[in-house]
């Protein structure tokens, strides 16, 4: 038997124990019926407004870590933007002393930084 099997027979059988022992509380309880009706009808309305609460809550919740995901990205894509740029610049200023105008490297940093900005372009674009 497979773990997975277990785990679905375990919920299952918490289930019906739940059920069945729900309706053998009702039918052996005390109380006449209008009285059971009341009890029962208050506590799925005690559990109706605490399940509205912790909806309400997780999206709450939801909603800031949504947010907070979504600003930190935005400040990591930008400083990284700063440091490509950066780097970039470093490069150039290494290379272009020693490297003509019409060599590959020098083709190839003009490449990089072209690609940069469209990437830059592309990322910021979306958001």
């Amino acid at each position: 038997m497979s773990e997975n099997n277990t785990g679905k027979s375990f919920f299952s059988g918490a289930f019906w124990g739940v059920i069945i022992g729900a309706i053998g509380g009702l039918l052996l309880a005390p109380q006449n019926g209008e009285e059971t009706r009341k009890e029962v009808k208050g506590k799925i309305n005690e559990f109706s407004e605490k399940f509205t609460e912790t909806i309400k809550t997780v999206d709450t919740n939801t909603k800031d870590l949504q947010n907070n995901i979504k600003q930190t990205s935005i400040d990591l894509a930008q400083k990284a933007a700063v440091k490509i740029e950066e780097v970039n610049k470093l490069v150039n200023n290494k290379i272009k002393p020693n490297v003509s105008e019409s060599s590959p490297v020098n083709n190839l940093s003009g490449a990089i930084s072209n690609e940069s900005d469209q990437k830059k372009k592309r990322f910021f674009k979306g958001v």
